[in-house]
């Protein structure tokens, strides 16, 4: 995934918000590497916090199926 998506949406969110959190990855390769990125603006805590509580939602969702060790 190119760096402009990421660019586009921070335009986009840009002073709407006190932090906010970019993720995206693109398919897997031939032997299953993923360019992953990940960008954020804000208080670098703030953005830990919402990393933590995005995480915790998926693994309540799907207790049987642990997504971090």
């Amino acid at each position: 995934m190119e760096k402009d998506f990421h660019e586009k949406y921070r335009k986009m969110l840009d002073g709407k918000h006190a932090c906010y959190v970019i993720i995206t990855c693109d398919e897997p390769d031939d032997v299953g590497r993923m360019n992953v990125n990940f960008s954020f603006d804000g208080d670098p805590a703030l953005a830990a916090f919402l990393i933590d509580g995005a995480k915790n939602h998926l693994e309540e969702e799907n207790e049987e199926i642990p997504l971090f060790s």
